[in-house]
């Protein structure tokens, strides 16, 4: 059975509805904030249409990312999440250094 994959539409919802979160933020305080109607945001949280690019560009700008990290699966508004290939050697030391991290009391660090 093939892996279900979301289109982008879904992830630049799911992640904006992230964001959004972590910000504390409801549609109407997001909508101002980004500096767009909330009737253009309400439909991209719908995932019902593609936003053209200077309007994922705005979104990324407002929350301090890169345009790419918005179409990201997943993505985790308290981590900078990037896309790239790492070696294996790389992906068990960054393994080991979240685990790690997870040992550090809060406040910490």
């Amino acid at each position: 059975m093939g892996k279900v994959r979301l289109n982008l539409k879904q992830i630049l919802a799911a992640n904006v509805a992230a964001l959004m979160k972590h910000h504390k933020q409801d549609p109407a305080a997001a909508a101002k904030y980004l500096k767009m109607h909330p009737y253009q945001l309400k439909r991209i949280l719908a995932g019902e249409h593609y936003p053209r690019m200077d309007t994922v560009q705005r979104i990324a700008d407002s929350y301090k990312l890169e345009p790419y990290q918005l179409l990201l699966c997943n993505l985790d508004p308290n981590e900078q999440q990037m896309a790239r290939v790492v070696s294996p050697e790389e992906d068990k030391y960054l393994k080991a250094l979240n685990e790690a991290r997870k040992t550090i009391p809060r406040g910490t660090h």
